[in-house]
């Protein structure tokens, strides 16, 4: 029988089939040439799944469709680009085509095979940069709100051309097969999330009970760097009895990367760390002196961290990629010439040359430095406090030559503000496509260089300059923070304002009518977890400090013998101003405001509580039940400056 490779067997219409790659449980795997794209080469999964009823295979559409917006949208130099995801229904049987990039190169599995063969380990060294990187790349999954799910050194490449590594094989595609399958047996039944993941790599509660949050993937890249490290398997680490890892006896490593990796491989989640920037900082913070030196090698004795620059270098130097040309090209000579009898011992002593190439010994590796580094001047923006990825780490690459030298210059334009800015642009990637989601819902996936997508190029890279025109309002440590905000955050500027009298409804006032002036399609909707919501965090900081400086805020004292206050003023759109009057709770009160444009207006009490919330109604009047200072609110929802008169009176 023919196999289809043999017969160049054309897929989906448009992929002609070069060689099978493997077989898995759902499918097969081909390398395949585009025959509209110059046959370029890629990598095609096919899967397929029974089909019972319609009814399952319209869930299975409905299912696939929903995993392609999510890889369509992942953009990122160090992910496996999905191109094509498509299902249709085959007879009595459904078949799923995924076409991604071909790596030229290896996946982690290949080069831990290669070391261990040879009775070597990787060096901690080695181990913080795939650490790093591999946080690196989810700390931009996880801002797009995706979750890999399915991470082990099997799905972990390295790029032969650079030493880079990228995260492929997202576990979203196995995870519907999965469910469609379990299914079969009752049709009818809800489709339910089936646990997804590799034994040892995946933590126990995703494993057990189906449980997958960012903790997850953050617990498999740390078992595989272990792995890395160790030279054994999880399952040969993992104390049977215990659950918790041991590598004691395996490795020596320093300190803080021991106590890193325990924390992120902590049996139960709530001791792990909960986000990839939390990794990264812990990773930085790490000492050069600290690190155990490598065969040869002696430690300066400096405290410096490694810099962003050291933690993002290739894992194998380009003596590696030396070495397999001079083997491609003796072989090839050895092939031209016909030297038959001499090629098997040729053939052997460039195989040995080759192997030594690809597991590096360590004096070759290109290795951290730990001698004190000079590195290029910051600009004061770049300095803010927090700022997670700092312009010298910029992951942006240079706009392709295809595209017209009008839109590349306007591309450079974009990305030279952004850096000025300071904004970390796998974050600003994530926030640009959200805005145009939103605004485009007709726009799916990324556009090509293709002169038929200049128009929608047009569109991203305006909302790029919207985007930037709105942030530049910004200080700069709000801007640097944009990316890395999380709930801890709002707790620390709740305690922060309650210091100083001000609820933290009061706060979240200000925050509220700034960003939706510039945002006004988000009210009424939760976008806290989304990039967006990283903008209201940012206005939230700058408000917090603002009022710590006491601007927008203001306490009011009755004049002796008098029981009522007239106040007027003015604010910018957006703007907002909080009162504070401390009252007993036997008095009785009424406040009203007059102004000119729309505006808010809110009365809490001492405790939080509110009397009059974001209203239309500008008056409060009633007894009060609190002693302390009670908090009055009004924040402009204009897009002129506002004019406003308050009263107060008490008796």
């Amino acid at each position: 029988m023919v196999s289809s490779v043999e017969s160049g067997e054309i897929k989906g219409d448009r992929y002609r089939t070069i060689e099978e790659l493997a077989r898995g449980d759902f499918g097969q795997t081909y390398l395949v040439e585009d025959l509209q794209r110059s046959k370029s080469r890629f990598v095609l999964k096919e899967f397929t799944f029974t089909l019972r009823t319609s009814d399952v295979f319209a869930k299975a559409e409905e299912l696939f469709a929903r995993e392609a917006d999510i890889l369509y949208n992942l953009d990122h130099p160090q992910i496996v680009k999905v191109h094509h995801l498509n299902c249709f229904q085959e007879e009595e049987r459904g078949k799923v085509l995924l076409v991604q990039d071909y790596i030229e190169g290896q996946s982690l599995r290949s080069l831990l095979n290669a070391r261990w063969v040879q009775g070597r380990k990787f060096s901690e060294t080695e181990g913080l940069r795939l650490l790093y990187q591999l946080a690196s790349v989810l700390n931009y999954i996880h801002s797009m709100g995706v979750i890999h799910r399915h991470i082990s050194p099997d799905n972990i490449f390295f790029r032969q051309k650079d030493g880079r590594l990228l995260l492929g094989d997202f576990g979203g595609i196995v995870q519907v097969l999965a469910t469609l399958s379990s299914q079969l047996d009752d049709p009818t039944a809800t489709l339910l999330t089936v646990p997804l993941g590799k034994p040892g790599y995946a933590p126990p509660e995703q494993i057990q009970k189906g449980i997958i949050f960012t903790y997850s993937d953050l617990y498999a890249i740390a078992a595989t760097v272990t792995v890395m490290l160790t030279g054994k398997e999880p399952l040969q680490l993992i104390d049977p009895k215990t659950g918790e890892w041991d590598w004691r006896g395996q490795i020596k490593l320093s300190p803080q990367f021991n106590s890193i990796l325990k924390k992120m491989l902590s049996k139960h989640p709530g001791d792990r760390y909960h986000s990839a920037y939390d990794v990264i900082s812990a990773l930085r913070e790490i000492p050069r002196s600290s690190l155990t030196p490598e065969k040869g090698k002696k430690s300066s004795g400096t405290l410096a961290p490694p810099s962003p620059i050291e933690m993002t270098q290739p894992l194998f130097s380009q003596q590696q990629n030396f070495g397999v040309r001079v083997f491609k090209f003796l072989l090839q000579s050895i092939f031209a010439v016909g030297f038959i009898l001499g090629a098997g011992a040729i053939g052997w002593f460039v195989g040995q040359t080759w192997l030594e190439t690809q597991i590096t010994p360590p004096e070759e590796m290109s290795e951290l430095d730990i001698s004190p580094v000079i590195e290029p001047p910051i600009s004061p923006a770049a300095q803010a406090e927090g700022l997670s990825f700092p312009p010298i780490d910029d992951s942006e690459s240079e706009p392709s030559q295809d595209l017209p030298e009008s839109e590349r210059q306007r591309k450079l334009a974009l990305r030279q503000r952004r850096l000025q800015m300071a904004i970390d642009y796998e974050f600003f990637q994530a926030l640009v496509r959200e805005v145009v989601r939103e605004k485009h819902p007709e726009r799916k996936g990324t556009p090509s260089n293709a002169p038929e997508d200049a128009p929608w190029r047009e569109i991203i890279d305006v909302t790029a300059e919207q985007l930037l025109d709105r942030l530049e309002n910004l200080s700069g440590e709000a801007r640097g923070r944009l990316g890395s905000y999380r709930r801890v955050d709002r707790d620390r500027w709740r305690r922060e304002v309650n210091e100083l009298n001000v609820s933290n409804r009061a706060s979240v006032d200000l925050a509220d009518a700034a960003f939706f002036l510039d945002f006004p399609e988000w009210k009424e909707r939760d976008f806290l977890s989304k990039a967006i919501g990283q903008v209201w965090h940012a206005i939230a900081l700058d408000r917090v400090k603002a009022l710590q400086e006491g601007k927008n805020v203001e306490t009011l004292v009755f004049p002796e013998g008098q029981a009522s206050i007239a106040l007027e003023g003015s604010l910018a759109p957006g703007e907002g101003k909080i009162f504070l009057a401390r009252l007993d709770g036997s008095q009785s009160l009424a406040t009203f405001a007059l102004t000119d444009k729309a505006m808010g207006f809110s009365l809490y009490t001492p405790r939080g509580e509110a009397l009059r919330s974001d209203s239309v109604e500008l008056n409060w009047s009633g007894k009060l039940s609190d002693t302390g200072f009670y908090q009055i609110v009004i924040v402009s929802r204009s897009n002129e400056t506002l004019n406003y008169k308050l009263t107060l009176t008490t008796d």
